[in-house]
Formats: C-alpha cells, sequence, structure tokens
C-alpha cells in the first residue's frame, strides 16, 4: 500500500508505506508540520486490481498557502540535479516523462527503489486527482495518462547508490 499525504497547495509531501496489522488494519505513524487542509490518498490492489481512496484532513492553526512553482526544465535536490528530457504532456494521451540524474554534469545511476527504479506521482491543481506510475525497466521513464488539462505537481522519487531517497518536484502544464 502506498499512502500519500500533501497539503492542499501541494506542499508537504509524503509518500508512505503502511504496514498491516494482525487484525487487518494498515497504520503508519504521519507526521503534518504545518497548518491547513491535507488531502490523504491510500493507493493499493486487490486481487491485482487497482483502488485509490481518499480524505481529507485539517490541521488547525493559521495556514498560508502557497502558489504553485512555475514549470521548470530542471531541479537541485540533495546535491544532485534532475533534468526533464521530454517534450510537453497532452491530456487523455499517453505522455512521456522522462528524466535524467547527474552531479557536476556527470550522470547518477539510480537503484531500484520498491521494485522499480523510480515512482512518481502527479496531483492536479485544485482537487488533487492523483496518478501514480512506474517507469520502464532501465530508466527514469514513464508513461502516464492525465485525465484533463490544467496544471500538475509532479513528484520523482528514486534512489542513489547511497541508497538515499530523493523527491524532485516539478510543475507540468498539461494541454489539450
Amino acid at each position: 500500500m502506498h499512502l500519500i499525504v500533501v497539503r492542499r497547495d501541494t506542499t508537504g509531501f509524503q509518500h508512505l508505506h503502511p504496514t498491516q496489522r494482525r487484525d487487518g488494519a494498515w497504520s503508519i505513524p504521519v507526521t503534518l508540520r504545518d497548518a491547513g487542509a491535507y488531502r490523504v490518498l491510500a493507493d493499493f490492489s486487490v486481487d491485482g486490481t487497482p483502488h485509490t481512496l481518499a480524505g481529507d484532513v485539517a490541521v488547525d492553526g493559521s495556514a498560508r498557502s502557497q502558489a504553485l512553482p512555475a514549470p521548470v526544465r530542471a531541479v537541485d535536490v540533495d546535491g544532485l540535479r534532475v533534468s526533464r528530457t521530454d517534450g510537453a504532456a497532452k491530456a487523455g494521451a499517453e505522455s512521456e516523462l522522462a528524466f535524467t540524474v547527474t552531479r557536476g554534469g556527470a550522470p547518477v545511476a539510480v537503484q531500484d527503489y520498491l521494485g522499480a527504479k523510480g515512482h512518481l506521482v502527479a496531483l492536479r491543481q485544485g482537487d488533487l486527482a492523483f496518478l501514480h506510475v512506474h517507469p520502464d525497466e532501465n530508466r527514469l521513464k514513464f508513461m502516464a495518462t492525465f485525465p484533463t488539462a490544467g496544471r500538475y505537481r509532479l513528484f520523482l522519487q528514486f534512489k542513489t547508490g547511497d541508497g538515499r531517497l530523493h523527491t524532485a518536484a516539478f510543475t507540468e502544464d498539461v494541454s489539450r
């Protein structure tokens, strides 16, 4: 099971993996550091059929929403440069989302993380409609079908040889 927790302005993203208790319930501790409204999504399969359950959680206090960052082709995270190497995504059509990871201009190999070279979570601005996709077998190349045009926040997660998990966030304007 994947548990995605994100504040409605797409800050505070967490991708967690609950464990199942003997009584059949799934649990994991979650820390919500900032006040505001959060979306919680449970992504799982039963007998090979995917399911997503979602709900909202509110954290009391004064919340200041942040605007979605403008789309960029590369971001720096944990001393790494993560770059987009694909074209523009289109709604209703399968779109390629491809990434490279470098350090000081040299390619960095990614290791398997939960059985894949990476995980990509896409959340649509506003209602936080959800996509969770895995890449092809050997690199960070994902095929995704965005349901509608709009602005999405992409969260790419991958591991490097030192065993560290990295999260790179991108904004994607999906056209018609």
